[in-house]
């Protein structure tokens, strides 16, 4: 799989002369950086060449990302997202020009032991954490909000996510409206299962919530499921019993972190490893509706109206 991989790299860099030229030209610069990185004796030649090799990695990877995800539009929805694709892709290049730019001017006259030593910990800092980036995943903490609402407004065909009861009280609060106003106004399909231990840990305020839940039925299709009260079906250890799954997998999301103001949220995206645990999500989801209640007729059962 991986050499398959490789070898329609090269092709389409093949067929594309001006990227293969950046891309080799990237290469050179990666190279000579790298080398001076481990042989370099003056800090300022290692920072230099520690940006220089960061920003040949990103501009090789923009080459790749271009000559492989390039598609002829056939029609006017194809067009809008191919011209998203290029306005994405500038403002990616652009950033990371801004950052070498900004690099070279400080190295050039702000010259000076302590700030070029801060610097260059700071770059670390931030190589370090882009590698989760490299590995196609997001950890959101502070931005946790805004990145959930961000895949529900731009899902194309479907979610699917399960909710604690850590987390239903969430829903209580403005961003748990803006999380229903969010589905309501796309036209994708929402599907909940509030994940229970027992029937018997359901407050009343959680009832409300449940409630407001089962009203915007066809909309949202909403269940609920009790894990101590079944024997037919087990969460897979790699997953959380909190997740939101995107468009089938091509974003997976597992919240390691609940309560107002500390939520946190692991992001996985699909690429060349999904093949390893998304067939185990796609079965823990049909699994898991084929032992859950749909929530209308469970409240119907409770007499809750």
């Amino acid at each position: 799989m991986e050499k398959d991989k490789n070898k329609l790299i090269i092709m389409h860099l093949a067929k594309e002369p001006a990227f293969l030229l950046v891309f080799s030209i990237c290469l050179m610069f990666g190279a000579g950086a790298s080398y001076n990185l481990w042989n370099g004796n003056q800090l300022e030649d290692k920072l230099i060449a520690l940006a220089t090799f960061i920003v040949a990695i990103f501009a090789a990877l923009f080459a790749i990302r271009c000559v492989t995800t390039s598609k002829t539009p056939n029609t006017h929805t194809r067009e809008l997202e191919v011209k998203s694709n290029i306005t994405n892709d500038l403002k990616f290049n652009e950033l990371v020009n801004n950052i070498a730019n900004n690099i070279n001017v400080a190295q050039s006259n702000y010259r000076h032991k302590v700030f070029e030593s801060v610097m260059l910990e700071d770059l670390q800092e931030w190589s370090l954490f882009s590698d989760s980036w490299g590995k196609g995943e997001y950890r959101a903490q502070k931005d946790y909000n805004q990145v959930l609402l961000k895949f529900y407004k731009e899902a194309e065909s479907s979610i699917f996510s399960t909710c604690l009861p850590e987390y239903v009280k969430i829903w209580r609060t403005e961003f748990g409206k803006q999380i229903l106003k969010t589905h309501l106004e796309t036209d994708v399909s929402v599907t909940r299962v509030f994940v229970y231990d027992r029937a018997s840990d359901v407050t009343q305020e959680d009832f409300e919530v449940l409630k407001e839940h089962a009203a915007q039925e066809p909309k949202i299709r909403s269940y609920i499921y009790f894990d101590e009260e079944d024997n037919a079906f087990s969460f897979p250890t790699i997953l959380s019993k909190d997740f939101t799954l995107v468009d089938e997998g091509k974003a997976l999301g597992v919240t390691v972190s609940f309560g107002i103001g500390k939520l946190e949220a692991q992001w996985r995206f699909g690429g060349a490893d999904s093949e390893k645990w998304m067939p185990i999500i796609i079965k823990c989801k049909e699994q898991l509706l084929g032992v859950s209640k749909p929530l209308s007729e469970w409240l119907l059962e409770k007499n809750i109206h």
